[in-house]
């Protein structure tokens, strides 16, 4: 330990410690009077430890700056690869079609099997997630309008100048040196009547920087946190939407311009349909509606019961595992839609799809299939089977219901046939409807050559959405009306259809009908 005079303690302290707010402190402790430090000892400890600290702060901004760059960097580079991915899609089904066939299968294979081993939705739970950080993101932001309201508040009444970011600092308590009232009571000039009295305390002692004599800018040290808080979350945010977009891209935005199910399977579609083929495709339908809905097994209500189905192994399964069974089955004679399916899974949130009229959604950031738990039984099966043809890179709202169609009349089991032909059921009889409506003339001569089938009073029934009894209860709890709902998921659901290049948006729903059409002419109806 060196020992020095009263001299180089002094030069010491303007040497290395001159720099920081602390030092200051210490220097005018030292210099003024005889209270200052006993020894060179600690004088010659407090500037080296002064000049470390310093010399590591320097450090580490150097270390951060240099990570700063890096992450930087990286993230224009994975936002510069989302936006040729986008691009290349648009551009290119060839392209599209190789990485469904080669690499989208890899996500539902991994990162698919290995959500599929949860028992709940993990789609469902990002979602929330998400919510919260956007709110976060903006009260944040909120909180910093306030803080900037509040500060031009106080400059405007007390007429003082204060560095942003440091609210209280050098208040009247221990003023800017030079202001007015500088020094005052609270903390004296060095060399004054009661220097480093109880206002103004040497560090470590009791009450040290208090009240009378806030150390710089510690009133608003809750400012710098509140900021370096902020600035976490601002990135937080940025990252987790390019990871969205990212994600997004790679599980869905690209398998928008993929080739279509028919034009893989059926070719080009550039035929006409006569209203007799769509009155004849709607009477099979009908037939078998009005047929299966006397072999369902019913409660004293009348409503459908499901006590499981017999697998190809005779083996009895849920409906979650008679979907995937069918679906692989399905691609035996498609093989595009061969390969692993999770599980499909029910929503925590179905009150508020009912309030959507959404049956299931695929969740592209989770690779899952998801079901509304709460509608009708009878809409269950073949929306699972919707939902899973989305993981085949189908993602087109028309095919799935085609393909989800297919899936559940192919079955042994009476209940997924039945299911089957309601899902389609409601498209053909608006379309029949329309004929009927906009074109009488033409409908009545094909109705005289083939009589449309009356579909009976119990088949209506069974394709019930959701049942009274559980709107009376959706309605009943709801936070926001159901109507409110219903338009808000419309814009939505039609501006994501038409962002992707769907131009038809929400009315891509019904062109499942024109794809019965073409598969039963290649198909013939018996």
């Amino acid at each position: 330990m060196f020992h020095v005079g009263s001299q180089g303690r002094q030069q010491c302290f303007g040497e290395l410690v001159c720099g920081g707010d602390r030092a200051g402190r210490f220097r005018r402790r030292w210099n003024g009077g005889r209270e200052g430090f006993r020894d060179g000892e600690l004088v010659v400890e407090g500037c080296m430890a002064a000049a470390r600290e310093r010399e590591n702060g320097m450090g580490h901004r150097i270390g951060k700056g240099r990570s700063l760059r890096k992450t930087t960097v990286l993230y224009a580079v994975i936002a510069a690869l989302t936006a040729l991915l986008n691009v290349a899609a648009w551009n290119s089904s060839a392209f599209s079609d190789w990485y469904i066939a080669h690499i989208f299968p890899v996500w539902v294979g991994t990162y698919g099997r290995v959500t599929g081993l949860l028992p709940f939705s993990v789609g469902e739970w990002l979602i929330a997630a998400g919510v919260v950080l956007a709110a976060l993101v903006l009260l944040s932001g909120i909180g910093w309008l306030g803080i900037v309201a509040a500060a031009a508040l106080r400059a405007a009444f007390r007429g003082g100048r204060r560095r942003f970011g440091e609210s209280g600092a050098w208040s009247d308590g221990c003023k800017e040196p030079g202001e007015s009232g500088a020094w005052s009571d609270g903390c004296k000039e060095p060399g004054e009547s009661g220097v480093w009295s109880d206002g103004c305390k040497e560090p470590g002692e009791s009450g040290a920087w208090s009240k009378g004599s806030r150390e710089p800018g510690e009133s608003g040290s809750w400012i710098r946190r509140y900021g370096r808080f902020s600035r976490g979350l601002y990135r937080f945010f940025a990252w987790t939407l390019l990871v969205v977009c990212l994600v997004m891209t790679l599980n869905c935005f690209i398998l928008y311009h993929a080739s279509t199910f028919s034009e893989h399977y059926f070719g080009e579609d550039n035929n006409e349909y006569g209203l007799e083929e769509l009155i004849a495709v709607y009477n099979m339908v009908a037939e078998q509606c009005n047929l299966l809905a006397d072999a369902m097994e019913r409660d004293e209500s009348g409503m459908v019961l499901y006590g499981g189905s017999l697998g190809e192994d005779g083996t009895l399964l849920d409906m979650e595992d008679m979907a995937r069974e069918l679906m692989g089955k399905l691609g035996e004679e498609y093989p595009r839609l061969d390969g692993f399916y999770p599980r499909p899974k029910a929503l925590l949130s179905s009150d508020f799809m009912c309030q959507q009229y959404m049956q299931g959604y695929y969740f592209p950031f989770s690779m899952e299939a998801n079901y509304n738990d709460v509608m009708h039984i009878l809409n269950k099966p073949a929306t699972m089977c919707h939902e899973l043809a989305h993981l085949r890179g189908y993602i087109y709202e028309d095919e799935a219901n085609f393909i989800g169609y297919l899936a559940c009349v192919q079955s042994e089991d009476a209940f997924f046939r039945y299911a089957g032909y309601l899902s389609v059921l409601t498209y053909l009889n608006s379309d029949l409807y329309k004929a009927w409506k906009e074109e009488r003339a033409a409908f009545e001569a094909a109705a005289a050559v083939i009589e449309p089938v009356v579909v009976e009073a119990r088949v209506w029934e069974d394709n019930a959405f959701v049942v009274q009894e559980e709107w009376d209860r959706i309605n009943g709890k709801a936070l926001i009306d159901t109507e409110i709902v219903v338009k808000a998921a419309d814009v939505f659901i039609d501006t994501n259809l038409k962002v992707n290049g769907v131009a038809d948006g929400k009315v891509s729903y019904s062109h499942v009908v024109r794809l019965l059409l073409q598969y039963y002419r290649y198909h013939p109806v018996a």
